[in-house]
């Protein structure tokens, strides 16, 4: 069934939540010693590893240690998506969808605030809360991110055509 939003958004939907999975279900696994894996299942969870690892090489790259840590890079992906979608996402909001503490989240912000992947302002509609936003610099780095995991050639836009 289609949102009628734009079929990237989509696909960037499907693949932070593929991404998410395969995330936790890297935390889930233990290392087992060599032999105890049944040999069907050693080649597919060897090549789940791999593929997950090279992500992870690949987030790296493209953003720095500051996403060494999942849950920064759960903030981004979470920034960026409501962003994607239109709507606001507040510091509390934030902390509520990653499952991390207030003092955790805020102090990440900050983090992501100085590498300039996200900014805060104060609600205009509520004085009260502060929204979280990602930067330019954030959205393009993880489009590229997603066009690379999915084996597409990323462009940089060309501004004078976003008019």
């Amino acid at each position: 069934m289609s949102s009628g939003r734009p079929p990237f958004f989509e696909r960037l939907d499907a693949l932070i939540e593929e991404l998410t999975s395969v995330s936790r279900d890297a935390r889930a696994i233990h290392s087992p010693p060599p032999g105890i894996l049944p040999g069907p299942d050693r080649g597919n969870i060897a090549d789940s590893i791999h593929s997950l690892l090279s992500l992870r090489t690949s987030r790296l790259r493209q953003f720095g240690s500051i996403v060494d840590d999942e849950s920064t890079w759960e903030m981004i992906l979470h920034i960026v998506k409501a962003d994607a979608e239109g709507t606001r996402l507040s510091i509390s909001g934030l902390t509520a969808v990653t499952g991390t503490a207030a003092t955790s989240t805020i102090r990440k912000l900050e983090d992501l605030e100085r590498a300039a992947l996200a900014t805060r302002r104060p609600d205009p509609r509520d004085g009260r809360r502060t929204l979280v936003e990602p930067t330019v610099r954030s959205r393009e780095l993880v489009v590229r991110f997603f066009k690379e995991a999915a084996g597409e050639e990323y462009q940089r836009p060309d501004p004078a055509n976003s008019a």
